[in-house]
């Protein structure tokens, strides 16, 4: 942008306008005003003026920009391709094969753009598209199941302006005899837009039950029915709601995370996408329980296509009543509105959360306070994830019985898991907790692609647990699954073949943990290069006895003094595949 560029500086003004040059809506005015030059880029006149607008300094522009990675101050092409290199990708070869045909097609390289300024390539982690890996994001089209032909096809509609996106197109199955369908009930059976439509579903019938109750009744009713948080923390819900009911301040919040970073999960995409007025009204009984009222969905930006749809919804909320001031009727009142990450896996962390909803880089905080005390702009804030809110919305209005006659006595109730890798129907199922292993991945989802055997499987996404194909009968539940060091996570599951390399896999993993690490405390920081090295060194074939030494000893020095859970639940993938393949790492060594 130059002074003279009068288009550019009244777009940007209107920008700057619309988030009442507000500097915590910093994040969101920068993935705006990204949009309105024909670089892709934020330029250094456009951060001056932003940081003269907003009263803040350059450095704190700069800061947030060269955090996220969906955010850029160097000029980009007009398409920016970026080719997932993830867990659940890297385990097809022919991920490689189209990698070499882009550099060969287009003359560039990972982070270049080629002269006509029309494409920039990267490699990046997952965005959430794993039931069709190996794949592709093209600004907001997503395409899979790659091939070099496939490729070609896809750039070739790229240059002819066509648009599309593979993730709109696929459709539930719930076709399956031991899948369930509780939280998925309403799958396929409307648009996800018609708000008549999920009315006629019992739609909202749950936030009345939660009114008529009452919130601490509600509240009761959630701990019977066994419900834990489902993004990964397993803490029981309702008694994570009365706690933030006792967090006292002028203004409290509700979010809804839907920051879907960890490598393997895609479960929450569908439930957006499919579903999204049951996210909302389990935020309405979220904020009822807790006494907030004001929310906000925190979506991430790699589903930044789904934005467009769960606004529609919020809107239509409000038109009806569900949203705004005494809502049913009652004395409630919940506004709501959705904001877009930058691109960040430790934002899904509460505190980085609030960083990064404060318009920062999404970095935790020193605990306590803690986040229900002093969360977003330091006041109480209740965050729970996607899946966690669908589940309370799903089965309040007939009570929680309706969780505790499936499941196990330990883990009542269903699932919504995420499954890929090498098996033949990837995808997002609702089981019942209490399926082995060997169940989900052979009757569910179809055994193993082309006859193959199973090699290993990643549990509860790039933070769980790599088991071996012996495990295959271990139930699948909470008990259970921390019985051979993992846990059940954010319900992925990522089946690799025997003939997928175990250290190959274990690599991509870590170098997720490594790029990914917000850089806040040194264990996370300093000893993902240190891991970097020894896994490079067990894959040469050149390790000693004191590489496993060191190894371990990283390892824990990750799990116990890690700054946030990022580093902590690193440590678990890299402790169960030293655990259950130390043969192959003995192999590896001198």
């Amino acid at each position: 942008m130059s002074p003279s560029d009068d288009n550019t500086i009244k777009t940007l003004n209107e920008i700057l306008e619309k988030y009442h040059r507000d500097s915590n809506e910093l994040l969101q005015i920068l993935l705006e005003a990204q949009t309105i030059t024909e670089k892709n880029y934020i330029s250094e006149e456009m951060i001056d003026r932003i940081a003269e607008e907003l009263k803040i300094s350059k450095a704190r522009v700069n800061s947030v920009i060269t955090f996220y990675d969906a955010l850029s101050d160097k000029p980009r092409g007009k398409y920016i391709i970026n080719l997932c290199q993830s867990t659940t990708c890297s385990l097809w070869d022919n991920k490689r094969v189209v990698l070499d045909w882009i550099i060969k097609e287009l003359g560039i390289h990972p982070g270049e753009t080629t002269e006509d300024q029309l494409f920039t390539l990267n490699t990046v982690s997952c965005f959430g598209a794993c039931d069709i890996s190996p794949n592709v994001r093209i600004n907001h089209s997503v395409f899979g199941h790659l091939t070099e032909e496939k490729m070609k096809a896809i750039l070739s509609g790229i240059r002819n302006s066509e648009k599309s996106n593979e993730l709109l197109k696929i459709q539930p199955d719930r076709s399956h005899k031991k899948t369930v369908s509780i939280i998925t009930s309403n799958f396929g059976k409307y648009d996800g837009y018609n708000i008549e439509e999920y009315i006629h579903l019992r739609g909202f019938e749950s936030f009345r039950k939660a009114l008529d109750m009452g919130y601490e009744a509600a509240a009761n009713e959630i701990t019977q029915a066994g419900i834990k948080g489902r993004g990964g923390a397993e803490y029981p819900a309702g008694i994570k709601l009365l706690q933030s009911r006792e967090a006292i301040g002028e203004r409290k919040f509700v979010v809804c995370n839907a920051d879907e970073g960890e490598p393997g999960t895609f479960k929450d995409r569908e439930l957006l996408k499919n579903d999204p007025y049951k996210v909302i009204e389990g935020m309405l009984i979220a904020s009822y329980i807790a006494d907030a009222r004001e929310g906000i969905i925190y979506l991430r930006e790699e589903y930044s296509w789904l934005r467009s749809k769960i606004q529609h919804a919020i809107d239509c909320c409000y038109e009806k009543g569900y949203l705004g001031k005494g809502i049913g009727n009652s004395a409630h009142d919940f506004e709501l509105r959705i904001f877009s990450g930058g691109g960040s896996y430790v934002c899904g962390e509460g505190f980085a959360l609030c960083e990064s909803l404060e318009g920062k880089p999404g970095k935790p905080r020193i605990k306590p306070p803690f986040v229900k005390q002093a969360g977003y702009l330091q006041y109480p804030t209740l965050i729970m994830n996607v899946e966690t809110l669908s589940a309370v919305a799903s089965f309040l209005k007939d009570g929680s019985q309706v969780f505790t006659s499936i499941g196990t006595p330990d883990s009542p109730g269903s699932k919504v898991i995420s499954i890929s890798g090498k098996v033949a129907r990837p995808g997002v199922y609702e089981i019942p907790f209490g399926l082995t292993l060997q169940e989900i991945i052979k009757d569910i989802a179809g055994g193993m692609m082309d006859g193959e055997g199973v090699g290993f499987i990643q549990v509860g996404g790039a933070s769980g647990g790599i088991i071996p194909n012996s495990l295959l009968d271990t139930v699948y539940d909470y008990k259970t699954f921390k019985k051979i060091g993992t846990s059940v996570g954010s319900g992925a599951l990522v089946v690799g073949s025997h003939k997928n390399n175990i250290l190959d896999y274990l690599r991509v993993v870590q170098e997720f943990f490594a790029h990914e690490s917000c850089g806040k405390c040194t264990p996370c920081r300093e000893g993902n290069v240190q891991l970097h090295h020894l896994l490079e060194r067990f894959s040469k074939g050149i390790a000693t006895e004191v590489d496993i030494e060191r190894y371990r000893a990283i390892v824990n020095a990750l799990e116990f003094t890690s700054l946030c859970g990022s580093g902590k639940t690193e440590a678990v993938p890299l402790k169960t595949a030293l655990l259950y393949f130390k043969d192959i790492f003995m192999e590896k060594m001198i």
